[in-house]
């Protein structure tokens, strides 16, 4: 069985915060660090159900929730 997680490209995050606003488990915040835009991206803080909500809403498509890879 293939585990899920969620995945953040900083890259395409604009710091908007919607993603944030959405979660319920607040398994999201944003990074000290900046990105290479000059906005602080989204930070997964983990306990989360991987709901979804957070992907949904983003409209930099800066969140996805993959299908990692199963160990051999």
């Amino acid at each position: 069985m293939r585990k899920r997680t969620l995945r953040i490209r900083e890259s395409f995050c604009k710091e908007c915060g919607l993603c944030i606003q959405v979660c319920q488990e607040k398994a999201l915040d944003f990074s000290e660090k900046f990105n290479e835009k000059g906005y602080h991206p989204v930070l997964w803080k983990g306990n989360c159900r991987l709901c979804g909500l957070c992907y949904q809403v983003c409209p930099d498509n800066a969140i996805e929730i993959v299908e990692e890879e199963p160990e051999s």
